[in-house]
């Protein structure tokens, strides 16, 4: 990929640069075997803290409720209210049916959205797991072959 970042990295790296042309702060939460949360808030942040936050973008780990959670509570601490989240997962996991009634009394009430995004680059992943949660699901090898165009239109009807 350009200067060595992953197709995954690289959509992140589209979606963060997206939020700050239109002015909104941006949150990136890696979830492998533990939660890194990186916070970009709007005129705090220079693109090598952005770069630093995705060199640690690791495999792993198929457990959609920490980072969820870890998403909602970002949101309860620093109001990020009507947020997109864009969810980037190579793996496949069911949430419990007590998490995804939490999961849509929160997006109700905070009113934000979350989109799914499968890494099948190597294999093709089933996308079941992230219907039940995602208002709209995408894989990343479409994503890829119609370039950032196609990145830009997952978020530009909120951002």
């Amino acid at each position: 990929g350009v200067l060595g970042l992953t197709s995954p990295e690289m959509v992140a790296l589209t979606v963060m640069a997206m939020a700050g042309q239109n002015r909104r702060s941006f949150a990136l939460i890696n979830f492998s075997n533990s939660i890194r949360t990186d916070i970009f808030l709007l005129g705090e942040y220079c693109s090598g803290d952005v770069f630093d936050a995705l060199e640690v973008f690791q495999g792993g780990g198929t457990n959609f409720e920490k980072p969820l959670t870890a998403a909602m509570e970002l949101m309860e601490a620093h109001g990020f209210e009507k947020a997109d989240v864009l969810f980037i997962t190579d793996g496949e996991c069911m949430l419990s049916d007590a998490f995804c009634q939490r999961l849509t009394a929160e997006k109700q009430q905070r009113k934000f959205t979350i989109t799914g995004v499968v890494i099948d680059e190597d294999s093709p992943v089933q996308t079941f797991s992230l219907e039940s949660f995602c208002d709209q699901v995408h894989r990343l090898t479409h994503l890829v072959d119609n370039g950032n165009s196609a990145v830009s239109s997952i978020v530009s009807t909120r951002i």
